[in-house]
C-alpha cells in the first residue's frame, strides 16, 4: 500500500479548470460572492487532500472522491507518485461516466 508521506502537489487536468470556471460563474450569477466562497471551500478541501490523500474513499479503480462542505460537488482525484491529479469537480447528480474515463 502507498505510504502517506506528505509533500504531495495538486495538479489539475485542463478540463477541470474549465469546470471550475463554469461553477464559479454560475454561483456568482446566483449571488455575488457565492463563487468566491466556493473557491475558498474548494481550496480548503484541496489542502486536506494534499495532507491526507489516503483518507478519501476509492470510488473507481484508483480514483478517489472528496466531497465539498456546503456545496453539492465532489472532487475526483488519483494519486500518482507525489502528485494529486484532480480529474474532475462535478455536481453530485452528474453521471460518473464524466470522470471515470479521465486518467
Amino acid at each position: 500500500m502507498l505510504a502517506e508521506q506528505g509533500g504531495y502537489r495538486v495538479v489539475f487536468r485542463p478540463v477541470v479548470k474549465q469546470e471550475l470556471d463554469k461553477i464559479v460563474k454560475s454561483y456568482e450569477e446566483q449571488k455575488p460572492g457565492l463563487g468566491l466562497l466556493f473557491i475558498e471551500v474548494i481550496d480548503l478541501l484541496l489542502t486536506r487532500i494534499e495532507k491526507h490523500p489516503l483518507h478519501f474513499q476509492i470510488k473507481h479503480k484508483s480514483i478517489r472522491r472528496a466531497g465539498l462542505e456546503d456545496f453539492p460537488y465532489n472532487v475526483f482525484f488519483r494519486i500518482h507518485k507525489n502528485q494529486i491529479i484532480v480529474l474532475a469537480v462535478l455536481h453530485e447528480r452528474r453521471s460518473p461516466k464524466h470522470w471515470k474515463s479521465r486518467k
